[in-house]
């Protein structure tokens, strides 16, 4: 990306914005369970495709395998947000890799031990034809991590998308169900090894205000863009984190495989194996 002339008077103006503890919650259940999939099945070289953030800063979905001191590659990560794998000296860790085409990427097959993506992979404009890429650069495995709509939160979404005369950007809700990514991963040649929910704070998702205005940021009435800050980095650096937090991961994650926390959890993970 070409950074914008200082005098570049069309240049959008920058909003900086602080992650909630909502999304600091997600990230440490979505790390921690990463460093638990590391763990499992053996995972030493990481592929996510693509890294944007959704709703949040980019480039920072995988610091759990970091964590576990995998190799990682990124497919079109945000640029700011990568100085944070710097500051938890991890920086050694993570290639970035450009691509126009997100269904034809440019590595060998059997490149990953795992490809995965968190959140986004609705968004693209053929989930299935994006699932069969992912399933040939891998070597065995296969990961999403989806927004959750069997959980309370997601017709209140919908709800007020529409009260606020917004259009949905969400991308097919048909994968938001997490029978429906299984069912889409075995069609693609992979059969399922681990399937279940995590992040469950005892609170929909999302509840709503700070959604719909980060929503508005970027429009044409506000073109604007958004400069993060990320508590989460520096809570994993030093290992410290708020005791409601510590004590919600009791549950979350050592619970988290199957059905049990579907309805209150706000994403669900499907795992899947290549066939030979």
């Amino acid at each position: 990306m070409v950074p914008a002339a200082q005098n570049d008077l069309t240049a959008p103006e920058t909003v900086h914005e602080t992650e909630v503890y909502g999304i600091t919650y997600d990230r440490i259940t979505t790390s921690r369970h990463q460093v638990r999939t590391v763990k499992n099945y053996g995972i030493k070289t990481v592929l996510e495709s693509p890294s944007m953030g959704a709703k949040a800063a980019g480039s920072l979905y995988s610091l759990g395998f970091g964590a576990a001191g995998c190799d990682i590659t990124l497919v079109n990560p945000e640029p700011a947000p990568l100085e944070e794998w710097k500051t938890l000296g991890w920086q050694d860790r993570v290639t970035s890799v450009q691509a126009e085409d997100y269904a034809q990427l440019p590595f060998e097959d059997n490149s990953f031990d795992m490809a995965w993506n968190f959140a986004t992979f609705a968004n693209m404009p053929d989930p299935v034809a994006w699932t069969r890429e992912m399933t040939r650069v891998s070597k065995d495995y296969v990961m999403v991590v989806s927004c959750n709509n069997c959980q309370a939160g997601y017709p209140w979404h919908r709800f007020l998308h529409r009260i606020n005369n917004i259009p949905w950007t969400h991308g097919d809700t048909y994968f938001n169900f997490i029978w429906n990514v299984k069912k889409m991963f075995r069609d693609c040649g992979m059969d399922i090894v681990e399937f279940g929910a995590f992040d469950s704070p005892p609170w929909p998702d999302p509840v709503g205000f700070r959604d719909i205005r980060l929503h508005k940021i970027g429009t044409p009435q506000q073109p604007k863009e958004i400069s993060w800050t990320v508590p989460f980095v520096e809570m994993w650096k030093k290992q410290e984190f708020p005791l409601w937090m510590r004590a919600l991961n009791l549950y979350d994650v050592n619970l988290r495989k199957g059905y049990l926390k579907l309805p209150i959890s706000h994403l669900f993970y499907v795992i899947g194996k290549k066939r030979k």
